[in-house]
């Protein structure tokens, strides 16, 4: 867990720069979001068309469609959420087991939990097709019906909410020493403490481990607390996150799970202004200035991540200087935050402003 990850890289290897300052990566900054490294997440590709190999993919070579995975500051510094270190654990696992990601998965972990409707084939497999649902973003069907994500051990996942219990439930029983059929007790209990590929909460000294998903036209969350068995996983086919954040804390309130957080719920500001945002920018934009000032404690104006998604919206449609200005609305409102700077750049680099990127 805590060696150079080019031990074990073989047909790639990580391209060290200065910005790491002579640190190493290991795997447990990947599987943790501590290896400083770029590449949030991916946009997946339409059915049918040219994808690239991992190597290419890691390089943001053609016909990739992400940039490249490169440190952005040394490893152990901070978290910084990165799908494009969790895509060089899965070229590491490949390397040193000589397998297709999908297959070592299916075979060492998916058929042991019984997960038998899951599986991580890019393109699906055709006898799983039928199970798939349709993808959807603000309403309108995503083209193809669903992307296809060769990027399989971050974005690649095709699972279902009974799939996914069982993996919550062999981490609980694993956790008090009652299953083992993947990891041990004590290999359990490191990966939950330690943030390694699960985020660990700790309410009042109860502890719940999750993570959320989000693909394109797909958002969905899983929960599973340490001690009592409680769980849950929500998944649609849409990009409202605020849906399944109302589905958790209705059934975490009628179960009365133990000291989880039951706040009532803002309304979501990006998705009231959105609408005035795709008529005329600058109008959402004056929307939100107004709304801020007159119910400020109506909507929730304190997550950076509102206006993040909105603008990357606006990315992904192609309309980069509507984007840039919603990313500029955000460096207004979280001057402190890297991230928000950091989606700015992304869109100015979009436009080829190189110099404001």
């Amino acid at each position: 867990m805590d060696d150079d990850i080019n031990n074990y890289l073989t047909s790639w290897k990580f391209p060290y720069n200065d910005v790491s300052k002579g640190k190493k990566t290991t795997l447990a900054h990947l599987l943790s979001h501590k290896a400083g490294l770029s590449v949030h997440g991916f946009g997946g590709y339409e059915k049918g068309i040219e994808l690239p190999t991992l190597k290419q993919i890691l390089d943001g070579e053609k016909p990739s469609n992400s940039i490249a995975v490169r440190s952005i500051f040394e490893p152990d510094l901070k978290f910084e959420y990165s799908g494009g270190g969790t895509t060089v654990s899965q070229l590491i696992l490949e390397n040193t087991t000589g397998e297709k990601y999908e297959d070592y998965m299916l075979k060492n972990v998916l058929t042991p939990l019984g997960m038998n409707e899951s599986s991580y084939d890019q393109p699906p497999s055709k006898d799983k097709e039928k199970l798939l649902a349709t993808a959807y973003n603000n309403g309108e069907k995503v083209k193809g019906k669903y992307h296809i994500y060769p990027e399989k051990a971050a974005a690649g996942l095709w699972t279902n909410p009974n799939d996914l219990a069982k993996y919550i439930i062999e981490t609980q029983l694993s956790l008090i020493g009652k299953s083992n059929k993947i990891l041990s007790k004590e290999m359990s209990v490191k990966r939950v403490e330690n943030n390694l590929g699960v985020f660990l909460n700790d309410f009042k000294g109860t502890k719940y481990f999750g993570h959320s998903g989000e693909n394109e036209g797909f958002v969905c969350y899983y929960i599973g607390s340490v001690d009592d068995g409680n769980g849950l996983v929500v998944m649609t086919n849409g990009n409202n996150f605020k849906l399944i954040e109302e589905i958790l804390l209705s059934i975490a309130s009628l179960n009365q799970w133990k000291n989880y957080p039951i706040e009532p719920q803002k309304e979501s500001i990006a998705l009231t202004i959105r609408k005035e945002c795709y008529k005329k920018i600058d109008k959402g934009i004056e929307l939100y200035k107004k709304l801020k000032t007159n119910k400020p404690d109506h909507y929730n104006f304190s997550d950076e991540n509102e206006l993040n998604k909105l603008g990357y919206e606006f990315l992904k449609d192609g309309n980069v200087d509507s984007a840039i200005k919603i990313f500029g609305l955000n460096v207004s409102q979280f001057p402190n935050s890297a991230n928000v700077y950091d989606s700015r750049g992304e869109a100015y680099f979009n436009k080829k402003e190189y110099t404001l990127s």
